[in-house]
Order: structure tokens, then sequence, then C-alpha cells
């Protein structure tokens, strides 16, 4: 953990999703919530550094849409033309959620995962007016001793928190699903940029400990272990408490993000999207090709194995490609301003 690299750390959040998938266990919704803290995050940096100021919004869409929807919709046209073709599902009405926009609320979801792709888009259009007020709102961030930012005042968790309650509201009342339930997360991402707070190592690891310490207690608890298995009846919802015990991983996501990244690690934090979405079509397929309760072990042992191979075969041939594509089109449209 000491020499985790950034993108090393997201391809270890993308594999916990992959787990969740491959077991009855409920670790990939708390790592998906790092996901949106690490969005929260490397987002607003984003746009602050490259797309503020009049006119950047557009772009910014823009450039935000490409990035997620190209190779989003590679996977999920080919997906569900392998499912309609070769096993008569999906169809004609599984097109609705190509825009991706509404996939949480529909559960319409070829690719198992895109719900959280809803989500985050959500986020997106919110950024520019997040950044806005920050600007206007968000406290005193002037540079202070040894280079480091004032930590801002609190109000946009404490925001976050207030929009969330609504946020659930719709989910546990009428089955909506929004970003307004999952601000908390974006928000401890925001404050992390907003701050440049930068912990030590002990501090990390510190939070590391606590975030194993609180699983392992929930776990050894028999009315709570639910909270930790899917499709067990709890009195909280999940994600609820997958929110709250993400929130005690932030100090090493803080320190995290101001490791030092090698052009290796760059391509692994690139490739943790592609492991992402296409993961679950292959979990699907070899549960449909590979049959028999004998073949449990090793069903899983070659699932692990086409995962990684379709996945590194996606990231060179669709979504580097798909990069490319989406930075011409940028760079087509107008030159992106420098930060300051």
């Amino acid at each position: 953990m000491m020499s985790l690299g950034p993108g090393q750390f997201r391809v270890l959040l993308a594999l916990a999703v992959v787990l969740s998938h491959l077991s009855n266990y409920e670790v990939g919704r708390p790592a998906v919530f790092a996901f949106f803290t690490l969005s929260g995050f490397w987002v607003m940096r984003m746009y602050d550094e490259k797309y503020r100021g009049a006119g950047g919004a557009p772009i910014f869409y823009i450039s935000r849409l490409l990035r997620i929807w190209l190779p989003f919709a590679v996977a999920y046209l080919g997906f569900l033309t392998i499912k309609s073709a070769g096993f008569g599902e999906g169809g004609a009405g599984a097109l609705v959620s190509l825009p991706i926009l509404g996939i949480a609320t529909s559960h319409v979801d070829v690719l198992g995962v895109s719900w959280s792709l809803d989500i985050e888009l959500q986020f997106y259009l919110l950024v520019p007016a997040i950044w806005l007020l920050l600007e206007r709102h968000g406290g005193d961030v002037a540079r202070g001793a040894g280079g480091r930012r004032a930590v801002p005042v609190l109000w946009p968790m404490l925001a976050a928190i207030a929009l969330a309650v609504p946020g659930w509201w719709l989910i546990l009342r009428h089955d909506v699903t929004t970003v307004l339930a999952f601000l908390p997360s974006f928000a401890a991402g925001i404050l992390l940029w907003r701050s440049d707070w930068r912990p030590g190592w002990r501090t990390a690891m510190l939070s590391v400990a606590v975030f194993l310490g609180i699983g392992g207690l929930v776990w050894l608890q028999p009315d709570w272990r639910g909270l930790m298995l899917k499709d067990v009846e709890t009195t909280l919802h999940e994600d609820l408490f997958g929110i709250a015990w993400m929130l005690a991983l932030v100090p090493f996501i803080a320190y995290n993000v101001h490791r030092p990244s090698s052009r290796l690690d760059q391509h692994l934090g690139n490739y943790s999207y592609a492991l992402y979405i296409t993961h679950w079509p292959v979990i699907w397929l070899s549960r449909r090709l590979i049959a028999g309760d004998g073949a449990g072990l090793d069903r899983r042992v070659l699932t692990v194995a086409a995962i990684l191979a379709v996945s590194v075969a996606f990231y060179v041939i669709v979504d580097r490609n798909c990069e490319r594509l989406r930075q011409w089109l940028i760079r087509s449209r107008r030159p992106l301003r420098q930060a300051a």
C-alpha cells in the first residue's frame, strides 16, 4: 500500500468490483463510492485547470461525455449484439440505455455497472455550477505556509449531506436514483482538491487500518453481516453503509492522489475503466458457456483469465483509439485554456 500509485489504486478498486461480481461479498459498492471521491478530486481539478472561465463548460461537457461514452457504446453494443444473436436475450429495447443517463433508475443495464456511469455523468453536469459556487463562497483558500492552501469551510460537505436526504427519499420511496444521493462521496473528493490536503504515510495507513477494522467489526456481528453480503435483507440500506464506510478511507485517498505516477501507472489508471465496463459481460457469458455444479473453481479461474484477456484487448484496441478520437475532436473545437 505504501508504494501504490494512483493508477494502481484505481485498478485495485476495479478488481474489488470484479470480486464482488464473482462472489457473494458486497465489496464492489464501497469501491464505486471511492471512485466517486476520486472523480470529485480529479474532475474538479481538471475543470479548474483546463476548462474554467467563459465558454469552458461546453467543451468540458463534450470532453467528459466522449471519455465515458465512446468506450461504453462499443462495449454496450458489442455485448448486446452477442446476447441478442447468440442467446436471444436483450433486443432493441435495451438501446434505451445507450445514452447512459437514466440507467440508474431504469435498471436496463447490459454491462452490469452502467448505473455508476449514469451517476458520474450527472455529477459532470453539476461541476461548472459547483466550481462557481466554490469560487464565490468557498472560504479562504489562499496559499499558506509551505505552499499549501488553507482548509476551506466545510459547507460543501454539509450541503452534500443535506441534498442527499431528498436523494435517498427518491430512491427509497420512488425508486428514482440521482446523483443527489451520492453527493457526499463526490464532496469528499472536492474538499481534498480544494484544501490540497496532503497527509503523511502514517495517517494514510491509519486510514486503511480503520477502514479494514470497520469491515471486520461489521463482519463479526451476525446482525450486521448482511451489509457485506448480497441479497440479504438489512435494516440499513447497504449503500448508505457503503458510503459511510468508504469515508474512512478518505485520508488514504488524499495521500494516494499526490503520489508520483509513472507512464505505466497512468496506463493502469486508464485501463481500470476498460476492466470496469467489460468484466460483467465475460462473467455473464462464462455462466452460460461453462455449466455444471462441479465446474465452480475451474469456471472462476477461466473467467478471471478471460476477463483479463478481454479487458486488456479492449483497452488497447478500443479505449486508446477512442481516447485519440476524443482528443482530436476537442482540439478541433478550440485550444483549451492553460492553468494559471
